[in-house]
């Protein structure tokens, strides 16, 4: 919301950032205003634009930037996670008190949008082991155009919260073709949050035109002048590639 944005934007001044970061509060701070409740991205402390750093670095090892791409994983799917609904509950401890909670409203499920999305599975098995893993290929030919080439799904998405999987949100084409394909097969937009570790300004504007229902959740958004020549990872090539060494 904005008084969130605006203290990311005061706490970025007091940490001395420059202005590709400001660029990013700024960002932030506009898209999140236009929508509070459908865009989200985790607080850019320290730790986040360390990760950041090394991860873009094209110095990066191969090994450094698994590592450091799984912890900033694991970071955005415990911030994601905490949107996901719950109902209240209580439990009996050991010592025979009871404590007021909260469970899982609804059953979690993962998207993978192949092959990059599959570096973010692990993460969620790590914080919910029941959760199932669904998988889709999306291509891109010569002209750009991308076609649906394989789907792999849960039966039913009712009462089910559909956690689509990709770290990268460039132009927002792949991510419209795998949005609408959810829709296609019964999955609501309400049911859909989206999480990629960095994102474009006109990536996250396309979906946000063309699903406002949906969530997207994220570790950074880029302005577009920053680029979207690319992934900013250390260098060119796929980031599944880059991440599973096969370039």
């Amino acid at each position: 919301d904005r008084r969130t944005g605006g203290a990311r934007g005061s706490a970025m001044v007091r940490m001395g950032l420059t202005t590709p970061l400001q660029n990013h509060a700024a960002t932030v701070n506009a898209i999140c205003a236009e929508h509070p409740e459908q865009v989200k991205v985790v607080p850019t402390t320290k730790q986040i634009l360390l990760l950041h750093t090394i991860i873009r670095n094209k110095l990066c090892s191969p090994e450094d930037f698994v590592f450091h791409v799984d912890r900033l994983v694991r970071i955005l799917m415990e911030f994601a996670l905490s949107s996901v609904p719950v109902e209240p509950c209580s439990v009996m401890t050991a010592t025979g008190r009871e404590f007021q909670g909260v469970s899982s409203a609804v059953k979690v499920v993962g998207i993978s949008i192949m092959r990059a999305g599959e570096t973010m599975e692990s993460a969620l098995r790590e914080v919910i082991r029941a959760a199932r893993i669904g998988k889709m290929l999306i291509s891109k030919d010569a002209q750009d155009t991308r076609t649906l080439k394989y789907l792999k799904l849960p039966s039913s998405f009712e009462n089910r919260a559909v956690l689509l999987l990709d770290p990268i949100l460039d132009t927002g084409a792949t991510a419209e073709l795998a949005i609408r394909s959810l829709l296609e097969r019964g999955a609501t937009e309400s049911q859909i949050t989206f999480l990629n570790l960095r994102s474009s300004e006109v990536g996250v504007r396309r979906l946000m035109q063309a699903f406002p229902g949906m969530q997207i959740v994220t570790t950074w958004i880029d302005k577009h002048e920053d680029g979207l020549d690319g992934l900013d990872f250390t260098g060119a090539g796929d980031f599944g590639d880059l991440y599973f060494g096969t370039m």
